[in-house]
């Protein structure tokens, strides 16, 4: 018999139970590896474990009864990753790949707008490393220093993932041997240079743009957890799960040229964190990258968003030297798109209900600039 999944109702007759299981087991290779009992109750309590972007499931061995739990992140995301909690009585028995294997074949026969199943670790959990490899699992990234440590330096973060394509056909695609050093040629050719990383921290007349560090969790969080940020983006309010994971990542993207393909970075005005920009590749062999913000409300009406997402399109072209910068945003989202015009990015496409967010079918607005447009 096979690994199976019970669903868990976290708001209601499971909660006791699953602050019993984070508060009563360490976990060693997690950002917190011992939880208290306020801090689990608030995560529960505040929806981290079940949400529109959060599944929660009880994971049943047919030897050993249950074993732990699992949680599903990013649902809304074609590409959600999973949060592995096996209990400290049942470590060590090999139960990893078994338990993998069976919660890939979950995703992809109930999700079928999957088509890529994500995980990452820490680089020193040998255990999970070797779980990916037996469950057929392929290694995609190595972020250095991109997990954070409680209490101690930042560790790297590896990333491993399965195809949908793979899973159907039992075969493993390969990455390439070179994904993290892209070919340089010449712009004319239609690809992008992605040149060495720059030089930071970025600064402009008023603003300072610097990679994000670990001592950026609370600004963050208490920025994207304003239902005002989130309103027209993919994401709910942030709770302190979340906020730890996405700041993961955001550490993790430290440049078009590496593995990340994304580049994102805190926009502070005389030392005072006031929001983050991003700009990620989506096409590497081409050089077209998508580029984002977000501005904290209390620093709204100063122009800073505007002189900060200048920057990242100078940075975009002059030192990464991209053919294209888009930008999509929700249509409701005036703010942005005054912006998108403010920076010298046109106006391409208006997509009618394409996105289904929040309970609703939402429209998109598509800008975009290109280097040929900046003269």
């Amino acid at each position: 018999m096979d690994v199976t999944f019970t669903p868990l109702d976290p708001a209601g007759a499971d909660r006791d139970a699953l602050v019993a299981l984070l508060t009563e087991n360490v976990w060693p290779f997690h950002m917190r590896p011992r939880i208290t009992r306020s801090e689990a109750e608030e995560a529960v309590d505040g929806g981290a474990w079940e949400d529109e972007d959060h599944r929660t499931l009880w994971i049943e061995h047919p030897e050993h009864g249950r074993v732990g739990v699992v949680r599903l992140d990013e649902l809304t995301d074609p590409t959600p990753l999973f949060d592995l909690r096996v209990t400290e009585r049942f470590r060590g028995r090999g139960l990893g790949a078994p338990i993998l294997t069976a919660l890939t074949r979950l995703v992809f026969e109930t999700m079928p707008a999957v088509d890529r199943f994500e995980g990452q670790t820490r680089e020193d959990n040998v255990p999970m490393l070797r779980t990916f490899r037996r469950a057929g699992w392929v290694k995609e990234a190595h972020y250095r220093r991109g997990w954070p440590v409680e209490g101690g330096e930042p560790l790297a973060s590896v990333a491993y993932a399965v195809l949908r394509q793979d899973w159907e056909t039992g075969t493993t695609t390969p990455v390439p041997a070179e994904v993290d050093v892209p070919p340089q040629v010449e712009h004319g050719e239609g690809a992008a240079a992605v040149g060495p990383a720059p030089d930071w921290p970025l600064r402009t007349e008023r603003l300072t743009l610097r990679p994000h560090r670990e001592d950026d969790l609370g600004w963050l969080r208490d920025m994207y957890a304003r239902p005002e940020v989130v309103r027209h983006l993919l994401d709910e309010p942030w709770d302190e799960a979340t906020a730890r994971q996405k700041l993961a990542k955001r550490i993790a993207w430290d440049g078009l040229a590496g593995p990340s393909g994304a580049v994102s970075l805190v926009v502070e005005h005389r030392g005072v964190p006031v929001g983050d920009v991003i700009l990620w590749l989506t096409d590497r062999e081409r050089g077209v990258a998508q580029i984002g913000w977000a501005l904290h409300p209390e620093h709204a009406g100063q122009g800073f968003a505007r002189e900060a997402a200048a920057a990242l399109l100078t940075l975009a072209f002059e030192t990464y030297d991209l053919h294209r910068v888009v930008a999509q945003m929700d249509a409701r989202n005036t703010a942005s798109a005054q912006l998108a015009e403010a920076v010298g990015l046109r106006r391409e496409a208006h997509h009618r209900q394409d996105w289904w967010s929040k309970g609703e079918w939402t429209d998109t607005l598509v800008y975009a600039t290109l280097a040929s447009d900046r003269g």
